[in-house]
């Protein structure tokens, strides 16, 4: 899985103009984040660390790792817009936003490749 993450990271960073962005991935037990993806952002040094839970804890309704390591790099991408401390409907609309984006960008690329 690393290399497949290696892999998802040298397409997507460049799309998304993180090139030059220190990015950290890690599994995790499920349990130890809340969902299945979390982004711990330090935007004025350009560095998150990823934390996607493992694939032992997924379940064969899970979205693709990549999907959901794509859906932390757009929350990266929108980060000055992208209020850390929302609650409530602008939490809700936020997710929603974030989320629509990187399924959008997942099947422009996947879209035609079956």
């Amino acid at each position: 899985m690393e290399d497949a993450v290696k892999d998802m990271l040298a397409y997507w960073l460049p799309k998304l103009g993180l090139q030059s962005w220190g990015v950290k991935v890690e599994f995790v037990p499920r349990r130890d984040i809340d969902g299945v993806a979390c982004a711990h952002i330090k935007a004025g040094l350009e560095r998150v660390t990823i934390k996607l839970s493992r694939q032992e804890d997924r379940d064969e309704n899970s979205d693709p790792v990549e999907l959901d390591l794509l859906h932390e790099l757009v929350h990266v991408r929108f980060w000055a817009i992208d209020p850390q401390d929302a609650q409530g409907v602008l939490h809700d609309c936020r997710e929603a936003a974030v989320e629509w984006t990187a399924r959008a960008l997942y099947a422009a690329r996947y879209e035609g490749a079956a």
